[in-house]
């Protein structure tokens, strides 16, 4: 049977790449970009195609939401593409239901077999997921008495799932049986403890029972949904930066001010997104460097040793020679130039790694031995390959294992 793939917050390229796909693999469903009046039809077998394209953002996560809300869609399943989510997105959209999700890169067979699944799916399952979106028509509009007798129904097929036991509790609660209500509610908070939803429906009931001291207590433990969107623009600023994508990355880190003026995380990502630009004027930067070397050299060693561990190496080094103009204390100089040693031997770049661990050296107190013994390790290296040609280790040490500076004990550390 030929299905219909509504796309959300789709892109002009991702249609054209779907087309293509289509074209190449004679593949007999469609694509289309649905107009308000028009929905999917479970007989069918139609779907969503949810793209993410700006995780940063949540846009993707609110489209599914919104279709989630609705009784006519909430049933149809979604296949969500997305980057690989933030724990704080998480959190979002395991309280989704029916959602297959399909991580990028964008991996064409990868992709074809997760359209299979969904459409597998919802051919062996047509009466259920329309049973299902009856139930969620029927507590739209506030007909309890319906909805508990279609969630009978269902029991027997639906009652191991969280859905299940969260309307079952909505149900109790529209009905005023809030003993009841409350007993399901903690079993579905059981099963899925850090589910949004599942804490602010038992807020709803607490409030209604009048236990003031259990409803405050929940509300003190419920992560809001504006320090999701927070926590998630810090996420995505720190992604960003470490993949070199200056300008998103500072985009996010802006954001996230905007909600909290006086974040220091965001700051300081912006601070370290502009000197990978090489911007080491801008406004406030010596500030910070000041009265925050060491707490600043912690942060670049953080994001320089997660550049360097996802392979963002040349990332990784513009940060750390950049941050070297800004820093007055070169104690904490002589540390960032042995870290971005140690990060281009890992790499495999040798003669870079050699370059750093002298600069090491130079700014070094005279006990200081580490960058001595590496540049010694090195200098054997290089002159053994040197006189017998021999170049075949090069690939092997390009994915070795490398030590990192020990950041934590930076602040404790003076010219260990």
């Amino acid at each position: 049977m030929m299905s219909t793939i509504h796309l959300i917050h789709h892109s002009d390229e991702l249609v054209q790449a779907l087309n293509g796909y289509k074209k190449l693999l004679s593949w007999p469903h469609d694509w289309k970009v649905p107009q308000k009046t028009e929905k999917p039809s479970l007989d069918l077998q139609d779907f969503f195609l949810v793209y993410n394209k700006d995780p940063e953002k949540l846009d993707g996560l609110r489209a599914a939401q919104h279709l989630r809300s609705h009784p006519e869609s909430f049933a149809v399943p979604i296949l969500f593409l997305t980057d690989k989510l933030s724990d704080y997105a998480q959190l979002l959209l395991e309280d989704l239901d029916f959602v297959w999700v399909c991580e990028q890169p964008f991996h064409s067979r990868r992709f074809f077999d997760m359209l299979t699944k969904v459409q597998t799916h919802i051919a062996a399952n047509v009466s259920f997921l329309k049973q299902i979106n009856e139930t969620h028509t029927a507590l739209a509009a506030n007909q309890f008495s319906q909805a508990k007798k279609l969630l009978n129904v269902l029991a027997d097929r639906f009652q191991t799932s969280l859905r299940y036991h969260i309307w079952v509790a909505q149900v109790h609660l529209g009905l005023k049986e809030l003993d009841r209500a409350l007993d399901a509610a903690l079993v579905a908070q059981k099963m899925r403890p850090k589910s949004l939803e599942v804490a602010n429906l038992l807020a709803s009931i607490y409030f209604k029972k009048g236990d003031t001291e259990n409803y405050n207590l929940i509300m003190q433990q419920t992560l809001r949904l504006a320090e999701i969107h927070l926590q998630n623009l810090l996420h995505w600023g720190d992604v960003y930066l470490e993949q070199g994508n200056v300008e998103r990355s500072i985009t996010a880190f802006e954001a996230a001010l905007e909600k909290e003026p006086e974040n220091q995380r965001a700051k300081q990502g912006i601070l370290a997104a502009n000197l990978v630009e090489g911007r080491t004027n801008i406004a406030g930067t010596a500030d910070i460097a000041s009265t925050q070397s060491m707490e600043i050299a912690r942060m670049f060693n953080l994001k320089g040793i997660s550049m360097a561990e996802s392979g963002h190496f040349r990332t990784a080094e513009r940060l750390y020679n950049n941050a070297m103009k800004i820093l007055p204390n070169k104690e904490i100089a002589y540390k960032l130039w042995l870290n971005l040693g140690l990060c281009m031997k890992k790499k495999g770049d040798l003669p870079a790694a050699l370059t750093y661990f002298e600069k090491c050296q130079e700014l070094a107190p005279a006990h200081y031995k580490r960058a001595e013994a590496q540049i010694t390790a090195l200098k054997d290296e290089l002159k053994q390959e040197e006189s017998t040609r021999d170049f075949s280790r090069i690939k092997d040490r390009v994915i070795r294992q490398g030590d990192v500076l020990n950041y934590k004990k930076i602040q404790n550390q003076k010219g260990a």
